[in-house]
């Protein structure tokens, strides 16, 4: 019976677990179980992360040709590099970039076609275009459809041409992975996004989600009793850890992460006898760590005062001799977009106040010189705030 073998995963932004992951998608092909084997990549993986913004993405993308990812498909991070090097990624790239609904360069494909003892399967690749996702018009202000609207509109088009079957490649919210999922219409949807996996039946079609950073595959088997027929298809989440690192892999990884260790070991606070920096408790009192880091924000944006969400200081640590890059890193791990924002004084004090209330990841860390018993009700104060508050 024509048998399909896909090895996922998906929102890559570390390269430590690809060696392994070598390992678990060579013993997919060497078991030499199915017709045909694809190691899909369904999208987030040039951005971001430290190494990206020293390479752009080089060098996931070099070690990911080592791995031998057969497809890919743009996430909404990839719009985080310039347009220029995006580009360069798409031609360094061994594997089809396939991408259904955003017209962004020559070199991918709107879908892909593979035979499958016989069977013609076809391939189509989707990300989500929501304007408030991007900083800026999506991928350089390229021609782009929505997701969904396109991927249906393709796979009639690959119905029509003689594929039996069809897979959706995504990476956008669960919810639209579900709605497409209810058209009845795909074998089965590959997606990424959600940093969590997700391997869930939606009527009769599977949508597949390893979660982040590769440490994990899902195993998705599809199965042909009759071509005329939709296959059945099973489903499992395999993680990487019980698998031995690829050597050749590691070394490409060691030589790629050599530059980002340098930057993580260097030392950004020097801490005296006795002098320590805290993040524990973030979520349920002021920090040092805290407010250090909305003093610098504040500082560098020449605001009055500065307001971070405690929940995005992540170490729970208490540093002392020094605090590093890598530590900075480790207590901010997320993108954080920082703006500048007019707020009366009863405003900061209310709202301070408000996050305070229980414990929770919204409590307000403030800088070093704000008095809150000292804010002026009416006069307006230039805070800098996370975008998302």
């Amino acid at each position: 019976m024509p048998t399909l073998r896909i090895v996922s995963f998906n929102d890559v932004y570390s390269l430590e677990h690809l060696p392994r992951l070598k390992s678990l998608s060579r013993r997919e092909l060497d078991e030499n179980v199915a017709d045909a084997t694809l190691v899909v990549l369904a999208g987030d993986f040039v951005a971001p992360s430290l190494l990206s913004s020293l390479d752009a993405g080089r060098g996931m993308v070099d070690c990911l040709d080592d791995l031998g990812v057969t497809h890919v498909v743009f996430g909404n991070h990839e719009d985080d590099i310039p347009t220029a090097e995006l580009h360069r990624r798409i031609e360094e790239l061994r594997g089809t970039w396939l991408s259904t609904n955003v017209q962004f360069d020559p070199r991918t494909k709107p879908h892909d076609v593979i035979d499958v003892a016989g069977v013609r399967v076809g391939l189509v690749g989707v990300v989500m275009t929501e304007r408030a996702i991007y900083r800026d018009a999506p991928f350089g202000g390229a021609p782009t459809e929505p997701a969904n609207e396109s991927a249906l509109r393709e796979r009639d088009a690959l119905v029509a041409s003689g594929c039996a079957s069809v897979v959706a490649i995504t990476h956008q919210p669960m919810d639209e992975d579900r709605a497409l999922a209810r058209t009845e219409k795909f074998a089965c949807i590959i997606g990424g996004h959600e940093h969590t996996p997700f391997l869930e039946s939606v009527g009769a079609t599977w949508i597949v989600k390893a979660g982040t950073d590769a440490e994990a595959a899902a195993i998705t088997e599809l199965v042909w009793t009759d071509a005329t027929k939709a296959p059945t298809v099973t489903t499992r989440l395999e993680p990487v850890a019980g698998y031995p690192e690829d050597a050749e892999l590691r070394q490409r990884v060691d030589a790629h992460m050599a530059k980002v260790r340098e930057i993580q070991d260097a030392c950004l606070v020097v801490l005296g006898p006795g002098e320590t920096l805290s993040s524990i408790g973030s979520r349920r009192r002021q920090t040092t760590l805290g407010a250090l880091l909305c003093s610098r924000i504040r500082d560098a944006l020449g605001a009055d005062a500065c307001l971070f969400n405690g929940g995005g200081i992540r170490g729970a640590t208490e540093y002392k001799g020094r605090f590093t890059y890598g530590d900075l890193e480790t207590e901010i791990p997320f993108d954080n977009e920082i703006v500048v924002v007019r707020m009366p004084g009863r405003v900061i004090r209310d709202a301070v106040a408000a996050s305070r209330a229980t414990e929770s990841g919204a409590y307000l860390q403030t800088d070093d010189a704000l008095d809150l018993a000292a804010l002026d009700d009416e006069r307006e104060y230039r805070v800098a705030v996370v975008r998302n508050l």
